[in-house]
């Protein structure tokens, strides 16, 4: 909750510019304030309101519903469900090329997959995915160990050679004991 003003202030950069994006959280809470502090700053401007946010509350026909506005043009913002977009959604690559992460998953899938609503066929563009990490705190090292998830993953399944990947993770552990 206590990075959200800066959240916040840092998609207006996107609201100026007129940049789609879509943010990714975990908590509803976290999802439901980010909507409801993003309401005035719209109006202000003469937007539209935003919806609720896209996560497991809503059906999938209500989740399609809301990214085809977003596609279509007519919402600036999508806050949406790390673990809701996952599967079953599609056309915010028609729009989007942006994404942020709010809130971190557990699992390096989870991310994969979120960014992967934007970087599908379809999209003309290269994608970009922020990950908006609070400096010297617990999720800094949530996003070193999904870091060192998923090159486990990748070696294990031939992605990159495996040589060092243990031994990334053995210091990584190490440094944390220190």
């Amino acid at each position: 909750m206590s990075k959200l003003p800066l959240a916040e202030a840092w998609m207006q950069d996107f609201l100026e510019a007129g940049t789609p994006l879509v943010m990714f959280t975990h908590h509803h809470h976290i999802a439901d304030k980010l909507v409801e502090d993003l309401h005035p700053t719209l109006a202000a401007r003469g937007g539209t309101q935003l919806p609720p946010p896209v996560d497991g509350r809503l059906s999938q026909a209500q989740r399609q519903r809301w990214v085809s506005e977003f596609s279509n043009g007519t919402l600036p913002f999508l806050v949406c469900g790390l673990k809701a977009m996952g599967t079953g959604v599609d056309g915010m690559q028609h729009r989007a090329s942006h994404l942020a992460f709010l809130e971190l998953g557990w699992s390096p899938k989870d991310h994969e997959q979120a960014t992967g609503r934007l970087h599908r066929d379809g999209q003309t563009n290269p994608v970009t995915a922020y990950y908006l990490v609070a400096a010297n705190t617990i999720e800094e090292k949530i996003a070193e160990l999904l870091d060192a998830k998923a090159t486990v993953t990748s070696a294990t399944v031939g992605e990159l050679d495996s040589p060092g990947v243990l031994e990334s993770i053995i210091d990584m552990i190490l440094e944390e004991k220190t």
